[in-house]
């Protein structure tokens, strides 16, 4: 059985991770609807991510014999005008999730359970830099034509 602040940590960044799982699904309806096919499928592969780290959360509880509350997934609605403005939300979503996962892993007294956390850590981050990263490949581009022209350069895997 796990420690109650394990538990709370849990269930905690579980929430997190379906919400970011059903933030995915909807960014990719959104591109999916409005033409944007190198994005839809990004955020798709995103969407399966955040799934994957959820489940690992769920399955660390599992192996050591302790049920964890499953979360209420809230329902996520996205208004934009563009991807452009699905990658700074999902941006600033990550870098939330990143300062979660570190200070949890900070006030962790369990060495275990920090080595488990400091993989969402570099998952987080990672996904922090790719969004960045893209911000930036996009900054002073302004027009749809322009935008389209972009998308396979933004949007490669990394």
């Amino acid at each position: 059985m796990l420690p109650q602040e394990i538990i709370d940590v849990l269930e905690s960044r579980l929430q997190d991770e379906y919400n970011n799982e059903r933030f995915y699904k909807n960014a990719s309806k959104w591109c999916d609807l409005n033409g944007w096919k190198c994005a839809s499928d990004y955020f798709v592969c995103m969407m399966h991510k955040s799934h994957h780290l959820a489940h690992r959360l769920e399955r660390y509880a599992n192996d050591a014999n302790t049920s964890i509350e499953s979360p209420i997934v809230e329902q996520v609605s996205i208004v934009v005008n563009s991807y452009v403005d699905i990658i700074d939300m999902a941006y600033n979503n990550e870098v939330a999730y990143f300062n979660s996962y570190s200070e949890n892993m900070e006030k962790c007294t369990n060495a275990a359970f920090e080595i488990f956390l400091e993989k969402y850590v570099k998952s987080h981050q990672k996904s922090v830099y790719n969004f960045l990263e893209m911000i930036n490949k996009l900054s002073g581009i302004s027009g749809n034509f322009e935008l389209r022209q972009m998308q396979k350069k933004v949007f490669t895997r990394h």
